[in-house]
């Protein structure tokens, strides 16, 4: 296995990034939002390899080898779904040959989305092969700490007129419309996402970092949208990542790494909901 001793940009599969080839570990992204969510399950990860795995992570993998040209490892799997007679065993075995295992109407639907996403001249330009490379592994150092990102795509060097690098993270969704995707950067925490991988690729090159998101629904007719991040959102990234990283040293200096807070808590209303309540109570005003 490839073992990174050297800050920079690697080509390395899937596997060898996520199995982390540093010695002494490096913190990810993903990582950080653990740790923000609670310190013992980031331990509980570290040291027992134990994640939650669902069926739409396999989808995510299959989506972004077909949209990113990677050509993701596949087991394409002819079964009605994953409940039918025999399609378990098949999932399995693929698992243990190091496939993803995708249903074969699923790889249709990945099919036209990739389709979709080559018409949107958007994330064409944004996505030239010829310009930068998708899947590679950033490694750096700060403080004496490591950390890692892996770019879904990223430009080789500034495009014509710029001076920074564009990099772009695809993002399947229910919901790519501006206030849907809105609440999808903020319920997965992909501002810290933004910090996190512009600060590696900018210690790593030199070259400041203009971190964009190409999401895509995963319904007909599979629509597109690019977004960038405000001012705000990116100050909160920046934020989060330095409190994660805090309490990442933290607790591996004092070999303590707590879950929630052990007290009662209460539940608010978040505002959505109380707008929505409002709205509620007047919808059904009758009159006579």
């Amino acid at each position: 296995m490839t073992t990174v001793t050297e800050p920079g940009i690697y080509e390395m599969d899937d596997a060898t990034y996520h199995a982390d080839p540093v010695i002494g570990g490096s913190l990810s992204a993903s990582g950080a939002k653990t740790i923000l969510k609670a310190p013992a399950l980031f331990n509980h990860q570290q040291t027992t390899g134990a994640k939650e795995h669902k069926d739409v992570f396999d989808f995510g993998t299959a989506a972004h080898g077909a949209i990113l040209g990677t050509g993701a490892p596949l087991a394409v799997l002819d079964f009605r779904d994953w409940r039918a007679s025999g399609a378990a065993a098949a999932k399995k075995d693929a698992y243990a040959n190091g496939l993803t295992p995708i249903l074969a109407k699923d790889m249709a639907v990945i099919a036209a989305m990739d389709d979709a996403v080559k018409r949107h001249p958007v994330a064409t330009a944004l996505l030239d092969a010829s310009l930068g490379n998708a899947e590679q592994s950033v490694f750096w150092q700060e403080g004496g700490e490591w950390f890692r990102a892996r770019p879904d795509f990223l430009d080789n060097e500034p495009r014509e007129g710029r001076t920074d690098l564009i990099c772009v993270d695809y993002k399947t969704t229910p919901d790519a419309s501006v206030r849907g995707f809105e609440k999808s950067i903020v319920n997965f925490d992909y501002p810290l996402q933004a910090a996190h991988y512009s600060a590696g690729i900018e210690a790593v090159t030199g070259y400041p970092v203009t971190f964009l998101f190409l999401a895509q629904e995963k319904t007909a007719p599979y629509l597109v949208n690019v977004f960038s991040l405000s001012s705000e959102l990116r100050q909160m990234g920046r934020e989060r990542m330095d409190r994660a990283i805090q309490v990442w040293l933290e607790c591996r200096a004092s070999g303590e790494w707590p879950g929630y807070p052990e007290r009662v808590h209460r539940a608010d209303a978040p505002m959505w909901a109380t707008y929505q309540h409002e709205e509620d109570l007047k919808k059904w005003v009758m009159t006579k």
